[in-house]
């Protein structure tokens, strides 16, 4: 994602969570939250990595109030399966999502978008069900 401080009024940028895959993945959750008052999501779209066949569910506008966040906060919940017989994705490199936001009005310094990292929320399967283990980062654009 872009640095967000530097962006005018109105322009979009786009959110997209990629994945290093040292093992296979067959199921995933999570929750991308934003401040509805700084951005405001316009599309989301399954990354490269999640088959055409993978079920996934990205809805956008969600106020889906959870403990903790800041007032204002909104959230884009997006989640991915394998049907009974497919494959798993294979262990590499590429994007599991990829959320466009526009701004609504200039962003401070901060994080007006992030993914919300809570165990409850953010899971990674395999095909047996088990959940995998993670570390993630976040990462501007050109840096």
């Amino acid at each position: 994602m872009p640095a967000l401080g530097a962006l005018p009024l109105g322009a979009e940028f786009e959110f997209v969570i990629a994945v290093q895959l040292q093992s296979e993945l067959y199921q995933g959750s999570g929750r991308v939250v934003y401040d509805s008052h700084l951005v405001e999501p316009v599309t989301a779209e399954r990354g490269g990595l999640v088959p055409d066949a993978a079920v996934f569910i990205a809805p956008l506008g969600s106020k889906l109030a959870a403990s903790g966040l800041p007032d204002g906060s909104a959230i884009v919940p997006f989640a991915f399966t394998g049907l009974p017989g497919s494959a798993p994705i294979a262990a590499g490199t590429g994007e599991l999502l990829r959320v466009r936001f526009r701004t609504r009005q200039a962003v401070p310094s901060g994080r007006a978008v992030y993914l919300l990292n809570d165990p409850a929320y953010l899971q990674l399967r395999d095909s047996q069900g088990q959940r995998l283990a993670f570390d993630f980062e976040t990462v501007e654009a050109g840096r």
